[in-house]
């Protein structure tokens, strides 16, 4: 009887262990710099898989810092851009810690004659915002929970939203208020 009793404890623990292992996210943090280690700022820093499926975003501070928070193990492309600097890919692999580098950019040419940009804007209101994520590369295959978590000052957490800090107290979707957040994933961001 004891002997089962010590191997069931055992059992029990060695899961909790695997367990903890698979729940576990990292973060992925750097710091992106020119060839004179000035900061290089509002560069957009892209995680993807390696068969090339956007997982998080971020944009350089002033401070050329950026931050993506809660990625799981596995094997990722970092990719750097900034106009003016050349573009920057760096595999990784998250197994089991945290992931900082200091990323160089160096500089890039830029020879046109026009050039045409265009986005559709976020509004903002009162209430919320508008937006569309039609035609937008880093919500394309997302479905609209993973694409709202894109929204400036907007984080995903749990199943809920919170714009800058404060709970959202409702979610409408073409003029429909969405009651239950499974809703969200099952609604793709094309069609929104």
């Amino acid at each position: 009887m004891m002997r089962f009793c010590l191997l069931w404890v055992l059992l029990l623990t060695s899961n909790l262990g695997v367990m903890s292992q698979t729940l576990r996210k990292y973060l992925i943090s750097g710091v992106v710099l020119d060839s004179v280690s000035n900061p290089v700022d509002y560069s957009t820093v892209i995680l993807s898989t390696p068969d090339g499926r956007s997982v998080n975003y971020a944009v350089t501070d002033t401070s050329g810092c950026f931050r993506l928070e809660n990625t799981v193990p596995g094997k990722y492309q970092l990719t750097i851009s900034n106009i003016a600097y050349k573009t920057r890919n760096i595999p990784l692999e998250i197994i089991d810690r945290d992931w900082f580098a200091k990323i160089v950019l160096e500089k890039g040419t830029l020879i046109t004659e026009d050039v045409v940009i265009t986005a559709s804007r976020i509004k903002r209101k009162s209430d919320g915002y508008v937006v569309s994520f039609q035609n937008n590369p880093l919500t394309s295959g997302k479905n609209a929970a993973e694409a709202i978590g894109y929204l400036p000052s907007v984080k995903a957490i749990g199943g809920s939203f919170m714009i800058q800090g404060q709970p959202v107290s409702r979610i409408r979707i073409n003029g429909m208020t969405i009651s239950d957040p499974k809703e969200l994933e099952a609604l793709q961001a094309e069609n929104i």
